[in-house]
């Protein structure tokens, strides 16, 4: 039997840690997991990005420590999840969410396929009540996606940005 990879183990911990949450209208959250790391393969973006889309909101929204992404999957997937989590002293200290998803170019890629799909997903099937009305769901990903856009990463950017950290 052949050992997993990073992908299929970022897919399983983020899948399992999700189990009880919904995204939209009432998709399992792993819907919106694959959905961003289906389209960060699409574009080109490596294993290792992949797999950090399957985690990129583990820490923000689960239990999960971002010390334990970085065990579990190495120091170059946790820099760029934590790079896409908003935290609560984010919020108190009015941190921008794309000024700090622009810190490093795993994370400006993460952010783009994650807005790209919340985009599509409000678009197409309208904002669900939490996240309140339609009109203010789909200008804020389209002006997250504007912004992140701009000198967007190629996969050739962030696996050379990658080759600079250690793991």
């Amino acid at each position: 039997m052949s050992e997993l990879s990073i992908i299929e183990r970022a897919q399983s911990f983020a899948v399992e840690r999700h189990s009880d949450q919904t995204y939209g209208n009432n998709l399992p959250y792993a819907w919106h997991l694959g959905k961003v790391a289906d389209l960060a393969m699409r574009l080109g973006y490596s294993e290792p990005v992949q797999a950090a889309a399957w985690l990129h909101d583990t820490v923000e929204d689960t239990d999960t420590h971002i010390t334990e992404i970085r065990q579990k999957f190495g120091n170059r997937i946790a820099i760029m999840v934590d790079g896409v989590t908003y935290t609560e002293e984010d919020r108190q200290n009015g941190v921008d969410k794309i000024n700090k998803a622009r810190t490093n170019p795993g994370s400006q890629a993460l952010k783009f396929c994650d807005s790209s799909v919340n985009f599509s997903a409000s678009a197409l099937d309208g904002a669900p009540e939490r996240m309140g009305q339609w009109k203010a769901t789909v200008e804020r990903y389209g002006t997250f996606i504007t912004r992140l856009h701009h000198d967007l990463p190629t996969p050739d950017d962030v696996d050379a940005w990658m080759l600079g950290i250690e793991d």
